[in-house]
């Protein structure tokens, strides 16, 4: 029997003035891990794909996610990794900084890569509610640890990520309301639907628009530059729903 040909994964990192920073895999939407030595890259990245593709295929999105082909197996043997882009990132957060971009963020966005970045995010999503879920609501106003943020309070930061992401493309959007407003009874329900809508909003973008490079004046992060565009939308979008989902003991 032939054997399949090696997965390749690129790698996109954000380095500081150490030895630590991000690792990104924007083959895999959504991929991306911390790491403290710059040796351990390769590694680590061949690691990470093994899970995230065990994990897209036990939640039956592997297709949709666009990974097809004999090469896609969750066999470390199989798979090749090389770093292809390398910029400084400091400080580093726990999924990159706000201000970095990378060759990969920037350039046309068809609906295909929309749609396969929101199965990861809305699965992502998915999960989160049905891990917040299996919680008894009395105990989501109840923070583990000093200084955390309640289940309830995590609920309400992700639904604000969905919309706060899709916010640096357009500085007169309007903050969500309603149903979907920060103060929604239902924090889980809201995330759900702020992701259905993020999708929607995004597939209406002209394709002049899905190409602009945007600087957001409003709800700016600590990074003295925030440089965005459709593409590190997308990427951010499902690094961030994945990042929580670990944090809740699930995902890749």
């Amino acid at each position: 029997m032939k054997r399949p040909r090696p997965f390749m994964i690129r790698i996109y990192v954000e380095k500081s003035p150490g030895d630590e920073g991000v690792a990104h895999l924007p083959t895999l939407p959504g991929a991306s891990f911390r790491f403290r030595n710059r040796d351990e890259i390769l590694l680590h990245a061949i690691k990470e794909c093994t899970a995230y593709i065990r994990w897209v295929k036990s939640r039956n999105i592997l297709a949709s996610v666009g990974l097809t082909g004999p090469e896609i197996i969750d066999q470390p043997a199989l798979c090749r990794a090389t770093v292809v882009e390398e910029l400084s990132g400091h400080p580093i957060w726990e999924s990159g900084m706000a201000s970095t971009i990378f060759e990969s963020d920037i350039g046309p966005v068809d609906d295909i890569k929309i749609r396969r970045h929101f199965v990861v995010i809305q699965t992502a999503l998915e999960d989160i509610v049905m891990q917040a879920s299996a919680v008894p609501v009395e105990q989501w106003d109840t923070a583990q640890e000093e200084g955390a943020r309640t289940l309830r309070q995590q609920l309400v930061h992700i639904g604000n990520a969905i919309w706060w992401f899709c916010s640096r493309l357009d500085d007169a959007l309007p903050e969500p309301a309603g149903e979907n407003g920060e103060d929604a009874p239902d924090p889980a329900g809201r995330i759900l639907r702020l992701a259905d809508w993020a999708l929607t909003w995004c597939l209406a973008l002209s394709a002049e628009r899905r190409e602009e490079m945007e600087r957001p004046t409003r709800f700016l992060t600590n990074d003295p530059e925030e440089v965005w565009t459709l593409g590190k939308v997308l990427r951010r979008q499902a690094e961030h729903a994945i990042e929580h989902l670990r944090a809740m003991g699930g995902g890749p």
